[in-house]
């Protein structure tokens, strides 16, 4: 990638952005979003070697949220001399990332790549839109990862669902879902509308009778997928694929109590939630039969 006309002004552009401050959730480096995955046990880096080992053909990583494009930008250059292709999507197009061309002035703001090499920066694709529905054939590709978006999105399993489609076998997926109070406990509902006061921004039930994240996702990935949602303060998926197929997960969104979290009675020390989802799932009669036999 060269250095095109406008490039010295548009790194200015985003530097004086960046001395306003309030950029923070869309300039995470690698190092901060490794720590957000870290329950999964590995760190991004990590992930995309042991797909590389497997060998055979190019590895095809996707990031949901890639706010201006860091992690994107340290992975595509760490990786320049691999056979891997990287890609990203954001809801908006919007600066200072409108086109893939303008990694390269994030690069240099950011100082993720020396200005003396951005003639060498391969900018990963970018794409802009709902990531409910990706815009990648079935398993095509072999790496996804999302560390701050989901919390967003109203229909966080249709995503999921999504992700799950694309994964070629041996793929995997690390996502992250929330933060703490995640772990409600299995059992009734604790409250017709809420159904439970743990804040956790995916909730399960079947009639009121709460099931737990980690429980419901081990018995739905069957022999296609194993899908684990490992103990810490945040939930966090890592999902990796076996097979080809669908993932069924047999939920149903249940929108008259999916709600903005800031709609949920507020506890003494709790940090407002804009714009964060509470995304609330009925089991379907079937599955959770099949759930009470297993």
């Amino acid at each position: 990638m060269s250095n095109g006309p406008g490039h010295a002004e548009h790194v200015a552009w985003i530097r004086e952005r960046l001395a306003r401050g309030g950029y923070r959730s869309r300039t995470r480096t690698l190092a901060e979003i490794d720590e957000r995955l870290a329950s999964t046990g590995t760190t991004l880096e990590r992930a995309i070697e042991q797909q590389l080992l497997r060998g055979g053909r190019p590895v095809a990583v996707l990031e949901i949220g890639f706010g201006w494009g860091p992690v994107l930008i340290e992975l595509a250059w760490r990786f320049r001399d691999a056979p891997a292709s990287f890609a990203g999507i954001n809801l908006e197009r919007k600066r200072p990332v409108r086109s893939a061309d303008d990694l390269a002035a994030v690069a240099e703001a950011l100082d993720l790549v020396p200005a003396e090499r951005i003639a060498e920066f391969r900018a990963p694709e970018v794409h802009f839109y709902d990531a409910t529905t990706l815009h990648f054939p079935n398993e095509s590709l072999d790496l996804v990862y999302s560390a701050v978006t989901l919390r967003f999105v109203e229909d966080k399993v249709r995503v999921l669902e999504e992700v799950a489609r694309v994964l070629r076998p041996g793929g995997r997926a690390i996502l992250d879902l929330g933060e703490r109070g995640w772990e409600y406990p299995a059992g009734p509902a604790t409250d017709a509308r809420h159904l439970t006061d743990h804040p956790s921004y995916l909730v399960l039930h079947h009639e009121c009778q709460l099931v737990p994240l980690r429980d419901w996702f081990a018995f739905v990935g069957g022999e296609r997928f194993t899908i684990l949602v490992p103990p810490g303060r945040r939930c966090v998926m890592d999902l990796t694929r076996h097979a080809h197929g669908p993932l069924e997960t047999g939920l149903m969104l249940d929108k008259p109590r999916t709600m903005l979290m800031r709609d949920l009675p507020a506890k003494p020390g709790d940090k407002p939630l804009n714009g964060v989802v509470r995304s609330v799932y009925e089991i379907a009669p079937d599955f959770m039969a099949a759930f009470a036999r297993r």
